[in-house]
């Protein structure tokens, strides 16, 4: 059964830690109003309604987490991409 739920596991831990690369890059560029955007977002999506455990309170904050979470991996590919090729010359 577990067998089952890791794929998923996998999809959501990627987003989650993308959106955490994503508020990272935030900070570093001080773009302070985005960042205090989404904890407010969060706050009230995730955090005021009830427990965090039922996945129905997630579905208002997913998309903005899901195209966090994409933009913060693609930063993490293209560093990793940069750095893997070699250089023209």
């Amino acid at each position: 059964m577990l067998a089952l739920l890791i794929p998923a596991l996998i999809i959501v831990c990627c987003c989650y830690i993308g959106c955490l690369v994503q508020l990272g890059i935030w900070l570093y560029e001080k773009k302070v109003f985005l960042f205090f955007f989404f904890l407010a977002f969060v706050e009230y999506y995730l955090l005021l309604p009830g427990p965090i455990t039922v996945p129905r309170y997630h579905l208002p904050a997913l998309p903005l987490i899901a195209v966090m979470g994409a933009t913060g991996c693609i930063f993490c590919f293209k560093k990793i991409l940069k750095k893997d090729l070699p250089a023209n010359k």
